[in-house]
């Protein structure tokens, strides 16, 4: 059966998650049902990665076996028409047998998006604080985490299924976009679980003088184990590219 690539995005609030599980709406599982009910035969997608309930994705990729070649235009007309309005597939593409949307990605990039004044425009997809954050100190706390490859202390407790608790990161920097609006933006090899959300919280607590770049670098490096992290919230989260071997 031909194996496609699907490029898509989603507004993660609506769904509980990318991983299909009974009985709540999930992007695996609304792509699984649009590709049946076009193929007339059950089909399951493979995604890049696992994004948690509430996060967004501007550039996820999946890929399917279907058990023929489609006309991209076609396919992707009726993909859209049956997906629910926030999740949709811009592009469609036939690729290797052998492919594989997860393996195969080496590098995955996420943005973290706060503001600190109101704004109903942007709450959506932001992290809206009422204060003032010292961006050049959340910077210098950035530029610690590359010099890191072990994030067991930024990642989700998960007893008895740990796995490997190593990720190379390529980037890690904030950007100020306005006076009110600060990104962060992050690419890996691999994320563990909610570990950008708990870096972000740890950054911003930095940035609100509630927290030493000292025992941010100390939990960092493992020697901190007592920290309590601050979990930021899922919906400042957005997956924004997944890069692939040419």
């Amino acid at each position: 059966m031909p194996r496609f690539f699907l490029y898509l995005e989603y507004d993660g609030s609506q769904f509980e998650g990318w991983q299909i599980q009974p009985g709540v709406s999930t992007v695996q599982g609304e792509l699984n049902l649009a590709l049946k009910t076009i193929c007339k035969s059950e089909v399951f997608v493979y995604g890049s990665g696992r994004t948690d309930a509430g996060v967004h994705a501007s550039f996820q990729v999946a890929h399917a076996d279907l058990p023929q070649e489609y006309e991209k235009g076609k396919i992707l007309r009726s993909l859209n028409a049956l997906l629910p309005a926030g999740c949709k597939v811009w592009d469609i593409q036939l690729v290797n047998n052998d492919a594989h949307a997860r393996f195969d990605a080496t590098d995955r990039s996420y943005v973290y998006k706060v503001i600190t004044n109101p704004s109903p425009l942007r709450d959506h997809t932001s992290w809206y604080l009422n204060n003032r954050l010292d961006f050049n100190l959340m910077c210098d706390a950035a530029h610690l985490i590359t010099a890191v490859t072990n994030f067991e202390t930024f990642s989700k407790p998960n007893p008895g299924n740990i796995g490997s608790t190593f990720c190379k990161v390529s980037l890690a920097e904030w950007k100020q976009i306005s006076d009110d609006e600060f990104h962060f933006h992050i690419t890996a090899n691999r994320f563990l679980h909610h570990m950008v959300r708990y870096l972000v919280g740890s950054m911003i607590r930095i940035g609100d003088y509630k927290l030493s770049l000292e025992r941010f670098n100390n939990v960092l490096q493992g020697i901190d184990t007592d920290y309590v992290h601050l979990k930021a919230p899922a919906k400042g989260l957005c997956l924004t590219h997944i890069s692939f071997p040419k």
